[in-house]
């Protein structure tokens, strides 16, 4: 049985006045009983409800109907306000009824209205708090899945346009090249490459594509060097390089093609190559501080930043800064873990890192400063080892990659690192 079945018709007389907001002694008053008596009821119907103070109450009474909001009276117009009861030890006079209903009455608006008053008066709520990782996430964009997963392939942009070149697929090394339109969002196959090849960057020298080394059908390393001309959609071979390299850090600066370290098909190496399109040439230049496969590069105001990959001690948090004109090195802090095989880009003064072992690690960023790298926010989908990154406008691009339960990866994701906005031209 619930509390307010248990009331008596007292006691919902008394509930119903202590609905409309008056005190024990008005009730008093106006039932011809003393304040005590009035205390004493109050207190059994607060515990009958299993309530503690007459707002709570009230509530009660408001769902058992004993009282109405002044809504629900302007919804009956009609209805006649509730008597009350004539007192039993002491008549009152018609005119101490009336002030008693009209206070009654008075405080029935002022129940209604307390809580639209409180709200108006109250202070404005402040908006949720937003985290950086909450931020992050709506940055986040997924984009047409390539048509086949893979890893260890290639990427770049030429004229606004993404190619995706070679890698691992679950049938084997592909020799595709895959053309991605930016604002159709659609894939198209092109031109394939001379050879299937894994662990491979591109770089761009003029309108150019250029693919040095990676893994060949028979497991061996290749030395070739490929070109591929986008607009004629053919590819041709340059210069092959001095010894066969994959996993090798790649970058362009000032229309020369960087190689830095990578796998010889036994071990790491701590080789400069420098690949001149002009001459259709390599040179050297120098050696690297530590030998090391599958780093990442990219340029740095004038230099080249090396960073990460497997060093001789396993995966390496290092970075350095390389001085081409002197073939010199400088140490630059150090990424937060170490990783490899992972891609790097600069857009806007910013250096992103994506991708890489081990697998499932989010995009990092840092400014070229030099400052402490951090975190952002994870992308939608999972991003395997093995997965190209690319940077191109405002957003950098990751694709595919291989999961730890050796899933080929065909997602094509895209992180939106810049933002811009349009002010109005003032007169």
């Amino acid at each position: 049985m619930d509390g307010a079945s248990q009331l008596s018709e007292r006691e919902r007389e008394i509930l119903r006045l202590v609905a409309t907001g008056v005190g024990n002694k008005e009730i008093a008053q106006a039932l011809g009983i003393s304040p005590n008596t009035v205390k004493v009821h109050v207190r059994r119907i607060f515990a009958k409800l299993g309530v503690e103070t007459r707002a709570a109450a009230t509530r009660q009474a408001l769902e058992m109907g004993l009282v109405m909001t002044a809504r629900e009276e302007e919804a009956q117009p009609s209805a006649q306000p509730a008597a009350i009861p004539t007192p039993k030890r002491r008549r009152v006079g018609g005119r101490r009824w009336a002030a008693a209903a009209a206070l009654v009455v008075l405080a029935a608006i002022l129940i209604w209205a307390l809580p639209a008053l409180r709200a108006a008066l109250a202070p404005p709520t402040p908006p949720a708090a937003v985290s950086r990782d909450d931020v992050d996430a709506l940055r986040w964009e997924r984009l047409a899945d390539l048509p086949e997963g893979r890893a260890g392939m290639a990427a770049a942009v030429v004229e606004g346009r993404m190619y995706v070149m070679g890698g691992q697929t679950a049938a084997g090394l592909s020799a595709d090249t895959l053309m991605f339109d930016l604002t159709l969002n659609t894939w198209e196959k092109r031109a394939p490459l001379p050879e299937a090849v894994r662990d491979v960057q591109a770089v761009v020298l003029g309108e150019r594509l250029y693919l040095a080394g990676g893994v060949r059908a028979d497991g061996k390393v290749s030395a070739a060097l490929r070109v591929y001309d986008p607009r004629a959609d053919v590819w041709t071979q340059a210069a092959a390089m001095p010894a066969g390299r994959s996993a090798a850090a790649a970058a362009a600066l000032d229309g020369r093609l960087y190689l830095f370290g990578g796998w010889d098909g036994q071990r790491a190496r701590g080789t400069v190559w420098v690949y001149d399109p002009s001459q259709d040439r390599w040179t050297e230049g120098g050696r690297l501080p530590q030998a090391v496969r599958g780093a990442a590069a990219l340029p740095l105001e004038g230099r080249l930043m090396v960073m990460g990959g497997w060093g001789e001690q396993g995966l390496s948090p290092r970075q350095w800064l390389y001085a081409p004109q002197r073939q010199a090195w400088e140490e630059r802090g150090a990424l937060p873990a170490g990783r490899g095989g992972m891609g790097a880009v600069g857009l806007a003064g910013q250096v992103y890192v994506g991708g890489g072992s081990p697998p499932g690690l989010p995009l990092w960023q840092t400014s070229w400063r030099g400052e402490a790298w951090q975190a952002l926010g994870q992308a939608p989908l999972e991003v395997g080892e093995g997965a190209a990154v690319v940077g191109y406008e405002s957003r950098v691009y990751v694709i595919g990659g291989r999961t730890a339960q050796g899933e080929w990866l065909p997602s094509l994701q895209a992180y939106r690192a810049v933002f811009t906005s349009l002010a109005p031209v003032l007169p």
